[in-house]
């Protein structure tokens, strides 16, 4: 659970945009507007807080993992 949320969440839409260029299937645009790798599995994790600020060692680490 983070942020008192147990399911996922992205409160700037970076993630998921960033997300949606990497992996995104086209659904919406009928498979004009594709990710490079629509096959991709992903996974969420967050680094930074609600104001998109965090440390850099937090940011190595949520790489790491």
């Amino acid at each position: 659970m983070i942020g008192r949320k147990r399911r996922p969440y992205d409160n700037n839409g970076h993630g998921t945009h960033v997300a949606g260029d990497a992996a995104g299937n086209g659904y919406l645009s009928k498979g004009k507007y594709k990710g490079t790798s629509p096959q991709a599995d992903i996974v969420g994790v967050k680094v930074l807080n609600k104001d998109g600020i965090g440390l850099d060692s937090t940011i190595i680490r949520g790489i790491q993992w």
